[in-house]
Formats: structure tokens, C-alpha cells, sequence
């Protein structure tokens, strides 16, 4: 082989091996150990790039970046420019949840960026650039990708619902459930899903920095853990899921825009990943039902 080839094959592989895209550059859950509880319980919070990323759990909370962390429950609302781990090198926060009915835990992690190189961008793209709308008026979507490295951003949060319930009590569905939360990527529920049981139909609505995202990639994690849908959002950020089981779900969107404005500086696009977690109820025991 010529010294030139030699030299052309070593560039190769040291631009490939230098320009990883990130682990961080995927949707993040915000773990609850419960989301039904009772009130003044306590529960643990981890942190995970996947809902089988069972070593991202064993990694120091610290490792989990969050630069804002906020709980609201029905007329309050705590804002924390972080949460301590539970102990030194412990890889959860513990919190107690004190107010009864549903309470919004939200938390913002540091924005990551990275240089990639035009196969990894155009990698990236296929996963997330938003899916092709009719009649949508967005001016962020991204269009083909540039032959040469890009720089992107990714602006990260998720969110998680617990439900805590007297013993014995019945439940009512909460405007916590549905309001919004004002992260940079958010998913809003229109419906409580704490109260949605089978058959029912949850609609929803993703927004980036406060603004619909038309074409979002979804990916819906039933609980079982291993019934997955994937869809879209519509030209209004809208999309809705059908409850097929009880149990815990989640539901997680990414979508990749030009980075267009002052604030993102530095970057050529922005990757926007979102998530939340909520628990559906088991349907209530039919009267005489002793099981």
C-alpha cells in the first residue's frame, strides 16, 4: 500500500474514532422508585439515558448535570438550581412528597454540544429531524445536512407525574397533571394520565422553548418495557397515545432544528430531547371481586 493511502486511511479513522456523537444526545427519563404513592412517603429519583440503561443508575447522581430542578403540587411550586444526591456518590436524590393528589417533578440538564462529522450529523438527522408536515408554519425545521462538521447543541429535560393518595381515598384528576411546565423541551399532557385507564386515549402536546414542535419523533414506552410505538407530532405539536394496559409508561420525543437564534451561539443546530413518566391506574375491582 503507498505511504499515501497509509496516511489518507489514518485520517479516516482518527476523524471516526475522535467524533463520537454523545451518549447524552438521546431523550433522558427522570426515574421515580414510585409514582403511587401515599402522602409524605419518600422516594428515590434516578436518572437514565434509556428504560433498560440500568448503568446509567449506577453512576453518581452528579453525573446527572441538572442545572434546574423543580416540583409544583396543587398551589405550590419549589425551584431549586439543582438537587443534592441523597448521600456522597449516591447515583439517586431522595425527595419526600408531602402534598396529596399529583405533583410535577421537572428537571433541565446541561446543554451538551459536540462536532460532528457529516456521516454522524446525517445519523443524527435520520433519528430526528422533524417528520415532513402539511400546512405546518415552522421556520426551525431542519433542512438537508451540509457536507462538512457541524456543530450541535443538545438541550435536554424530562419530567416525571406521581400520584400520592390517602389509603382508602379515591382520586380526582389534577390541573397539575396538565399544565405547563415551562421546560425547553416538554411534552404537556391534556388529560391527567393518572386517571386515564384501558381503552382510553391520551392526548398531548410538545413544545421547545415554549413553542410547538410540528414533526417531533416520538417513541412510547408501554409497561411491560417492551411494547414500543413511534409516531410524530402533527403540524400543532399534537399527538395522542391509546392506554392499552395499567402501569407505568413513557413517552419521549427528539427533534433537531437550525439553531437560528442569539441564545444559541456557537452551535449550527440545536437537538432538542424530551420525556416524561406517569403512572395509568389498575382498573378498580368489580364489586364481589375478592382477588
Amino acid at each position: 500500500m503507498s505511504s499515501a493511502r497509509v496516511l489518507l486511511c489514518a485520517i479516516f479513522l482518527s476523524s471516526s474514532l475522535q467524533a463520537e456523537i454523545p451518549a447524552t444526545f438521546s431523550p433522558r427519563a427522570l426515574r421515580p422508585s414510585r409514582l403511587s404513592i401515599a402522602p409524605g412517603d419518600a422516594v428515590e429519583l434516578r436518572v437514565a439515558a434509556d428504560s433498560g440503561a440500568a448503568a446509567a443508575e449506577k453512576q453518581p447522581w452528579s453525573a446527572a448535570s441538572i442545572t434546574h430542578f423543580f416540583r409544583r403540587s396543587d398551589g405550590r411550586q419549589e425551584n431549586r438550581d439543582t438537587l443534592a444526591a441523597a448521600a456522597p456518590d449516591a447515583d439517586h436524590a431522595s425527595l419526600t412528597i408531602a402534598d396529596e393528589g399529583v405533583t410535577l417533578l421537572g428537571a433541565t440538564f446541561e446543554p451538551v454540544v459536540a462536532t460532528l462529522t457529516a456521516a454522524e450529523f446525517e445519523q443524527l438527522q435520520k433519528r430526528a429531524s422533524p417528520a415532513p408536515q402539511q400546512n405546518a408554519e415552522d421556520g426551525r425545521a431542519a433542512p438537508p445536512a451540509p457536507p462538512d462538521k457541524q456543530r450541535v447543541r443538545c438541550r435536554s429535560a424530562a419530567a416525571a407525574l406521581i400520584r400520592a393518595t390517602p389509603s382508602g381515598q379515591a382520586s380526582e384528576s389534577s390541573a397539575v397533571a396538565t399544565s405547563k411546565s415551562g421546560q425547553p423541551a416538554e411534552i404537556r399532557m391534556f388529560l391527567d394520565p393518572t386517571r386515564c385507564t384501558v381503552g382510553d386515549t391520551l392526548p398531548f402536546k410538545v413544545y421547545i422553548d415554549g413553542d410547538k414542535a410540528p414533526g417531533a419523533r416520538l417513541r412510547v414506552v408501554a409497561p411491560d418495557g417492551k411494547t414500543e410505538q413511534t409516531l410524530a407530532t402533527n403540524p400543532s405539536g399534537m399527538a395522542d397515545i391509546a392506554i392499552t394496559s395499567a402501569g407505568v409508561w413513557r413517552i419521549e420525543f427528539q427533534t433537531l432544528v437550525h439553531a437560528d437564534r442569539p441564545s444559541e451561539a456557537g452551535a449550527d443546530w440545536v437537538l432538542f430531547c424530551g420525556s416524561i413518566m406517569f403512572e395509568t391506574p389498575a382498573p378498580a375491582a368489580k364489586e364481589g371481586d375478592s382477588r
